[in-house]
């Protein structure tokens, strides 16, 4: 890839045609990852309804190396992607070169502490006797093989730089139907394989993360972008660099899932099949939201760039066209929620009773939809300027400083039953979105012009 004539066009074309380019394979790609994770949903619903409690029980703890390794990869987003828009390649290619290097020692980093701290994440979440052997066999076994799933995130990081989202699609289109194959087949012992349950989603998942790494490793190589004088010689002011901007990302990702360790709490209180259903309902709101994170990637591009261009007129324009997408998008997803909740959950699991709290949930979630729109766009922004404490300090408020209060009102002094915890949901995310759109506004009047 030419990343000269990348930057050329992503500084001058019109931004809601690079918006478009940029944002649908992106989409496409996260439509076909959320899918990857129905079909372990599926497979585990097929294996036992404690199987299924048990992977919705590992969401939050999964999530964790997930929100490491895309923070990190939406730092070098914007690190790279301001170097480039600003001429300066050299630079480009050392962050490039150290962001790799940095990137796998965190993640190895992040195994040997997963690996050791889940048991006692899992208890404390009530998880017990074959409950909590399940959870574990599966997460221990995904903490073993993270270091892939970790550097895919990082090295998409640095091809979102340039514009690049064809190659993760490709990766997470390929790696669904890898799984659609290998999931079912070695936790049902399929062809005459042993059935190895849970154990055998974890290997699949393990498998088509090892692949992904190969490819983006080869995509990123092409680049030209990877300075090999470099790449194992760690820079301590890069490193700083690459934290500054990264670990805030990582971190207000992180709270999304201390937040879900939350949410889980409060909702075991109603029993496992209040988890499950909480569970299996959150896979289907991502699928709803899959638009939303296309435009988000899109939107941290263009900022990055152009804001390393001093285009200041473009990174307004930024803005206001991926709202305008957003909104509209979100509003086909809220009906698609509101309307489809049910038969949804019908796929995953014929149980009553985790069929209802499902839909419960996703009632409201569709009228959340917007305000998560909002707050994707506007932490974008704020990133691509390089500004990521503000949004780390909302994600603080939204996961924890709130929910911690208001969800024990609700639950414990109050006793308004779980329909109480979705709407508090419901207040406190809509709150961080409102302020965080008044806050970005209030720093694009600041720009210059």
């Amino acid at each position: 890839m030419n990343t000269n004539n990348t930057d050329n066009k992503l500084t001058t074309e019109p931004i809601p045609r690079l918006l478009k380019i940029i944002a649908l394979p992106a989409m496409v790609g996260f439509f076909f990852n959320t899918m990857y994770n129905v079909v372990d949903t599926w497979v585990a619903g097929q294996i036992s309804d404690e199987a299924l409690a048990a992977l919705s029980l590992t969401f939050p703890v999964f999530f964790i190396i997930i929100a490491v390794a895309m923070g990190i990869g939406t730092g070098v987003t914007t690190l790279i992607a301001n170097e480039l828009g600003a001429g300066r390649t050299q630079k480009a290619q050392h962050y490039t070169s150290q962001a790799i290097l940095f990137g796998l020692i965190i993640s190895i980093a992040l195994t040997i502490i997963g690996y050791i701290t889940s048991p006692t994440l899992f208890k404390l979440l009530g998880a017990e006797d074959t409950y909590l052997a399940s959870a574990l066999l599966y997460m221990q076994t995904i903490f073993l093989g993270s270091i892939f799933l970790s550097m895919a995130s990082i090295l998409n990081g640095i091809l979102n730089a340039v514009g690049d989202t064809k190659s993760y699609r490709n990766v997470l289109v390929v790696g669904f139907f890898i799984n659609l194959i290998l999931s079912p087949m070695l936790a049902l012992g399929w062809l005459g394989l042993p059935a190895l349950g849970v154990l055998g989603i974890a290997i699949a998942t393990i498998i088509s993360n090892f692949l992904g790494f190969i490819y983006l490793s080869h995509k990123v190589w092409q680049t030209n972008l990877v300075d090999t004088s470099n790449i194992f010689t760690p820079n301590k002011k890069s490193f700083i660099d690459i934290a500054t901007q990264g670990l805030p990302a990582s971190f207000s990702m992180m709270t999304i899932a201390l937040g879900a360790f939350i949410i889980t709490y409060f909702v075991s209180q109603y029993g496992k099949e209040a988890v499950a259903g909480y569970g299996t309902a959150l896979r289907i709101e991502q699928i709803a939201l899959i638009p939303a994170i296309g435009i988000n990637i899109a939107v941290l591009t263009l900022i990055g760039q152009n804001n390393g261009a001093q285009r200041f007129d473009r990174v307004k324009e930024t803005i206001r066209y991926g709202l305008k997408y957003i909104l509209l998008i979100n509003t086909i997803s809220a009906l698609f929620i509101l309307f489809g909740a049910y038969y949804l959950l019908k796929i995953f699991t014929n149980a009553p009773e985790i069929i209802a709290f499902g839909a419960e949930y996703l009632t409201i979630a569709a009228l959340i939809s917007w305000a998560y729109g909002i707050i994707f766009v506007t932490e974008s922004v704020l990133r691509g300027l390089k500004r990521p404490i503000f949004p780390m300090m909302i994600g603080i408020m939204r996961q924890l400083i709130l929910p911690l209060p208001i969800f024990y009102l609700v639950t414990f002094t109050f006793t308004l039953g779980i329909m109480g915890l979705w709407w508090s949901i419901f207040a406190i995310v809509w709150l961080s979105a409102i302020i965080s759109l008044l806050y970005t506004y209030s720093i694009l009047k600041k720009t210059n012009n």
